[in-house]
C-alpha cells in the first residue's frame, strides 16, 4: 500500500521454508483454519518477544523442524480493533444481526469464523486488518483477581488484505539482539 498513514511493525514465527517464501516471494503466510482467534489470514505479533514465545512454542510441538522469526511493516489505516470496547459492542450486534438473517445455517459460534463470515460479507469494504488480545496464562498460573499491570496478554494481528504488508525480513542471528537481514 503506498498510501498509508498509520504501520505498524509485525512480527511472525513459521517454519523456515513459509517464513523464506514470505520474504524473498512475498508469499503471504496464510492460517486458513483458525477459528478461535481472528480468523483466516496472516498472523503478526505486536512486538518481538511475543513472537519468540511463538517460536518456542513451535519448536517444542515440531522439534525436526527449523522455525525462524520474520518481521514487517503492516498499514493499519484500516484496522477494526476488538480490543476497543465499542467496537468490540458493533462487532456483536453485526453477529447478532447476520446470525439472525442466516438462521441456523451457522453451526458454530467460534469468533474466527465469526469475523470471517461478517469480513467476507460487509466488513471487507471497511476493514483490512483485525487486532486482539490474547491472555497467556503459564502452568500452575491463576488468573488475577485484581487489575494490575501483566505482561501475559499477547496482541495479536490478523491481516485479510496481504498489500497492507511491505518491508518484510528473517531474523539473521538468534541472540539476545533483534537483527534482521
Amino acid at each position: 500500500m503506498s498510501n498509508c498513514n498509520h504501520k505498524i511493525l509485525g512480527y511472525h514465527s513459521n517454519d523456515k521454508p513459509r517464513c523464506l517464501r514470505f520474504v524473498n516471494d512475498n508469499e503471504p503466510i496464510i492460517d486458513a483454519k483458525d477459528k478461535y482467534w481472528l480468523g483466516e489470514g496472516m498472523y503478526f505479533w505486536d512486538n518481538y518477544s511475543n513472537a519468540q514465545y511463538w517460536k518456542n512454542k513451535k519448536d517444542r510441538d515440531n522439534s525436526q523442524q527449523e522455525h525462524l522469526i520474520t518481521k514487517a511493516d503492516i498499514c493499519v489505516d484500516r484496522l477494526f480493533d476488538l480490543k476497543d470496547d465499542e467496537k468490540y459492542k458493533i462487532f456483536e450486534k453485526l453477529w447478532s444481526a447476520f446470525k439472525s438473517k442466516v438462521g441456523d445455517k451457522i453451526k458454530k459460534d467460534f469468533i474466527g469464523v465469526q469475523i470471517d463470515l461478517l469480513h467476507k460479507a460487509y466488513l471487507y469494504e471497511h476493514f483490512d486488518v483485525y487486532k486482539g488480545e490474547g491472555y497467556y496464562l503459564y502452568k500452575g498460573e491463576k488468573e488475577p483477581q485484581n487489575a494490575k499491570l501483566t505482561s501475559k496478554t499477547r496482541t495479536i494481528y490478523n491481516v485479510k488484505n496481504y498489500e497492507c504488508i511491505s518491508n518484510s525480513a528473517t531474523r539473521l542471528k538468534l541472540d539476545k539482539f533483534c537483527i534482521f537481514e
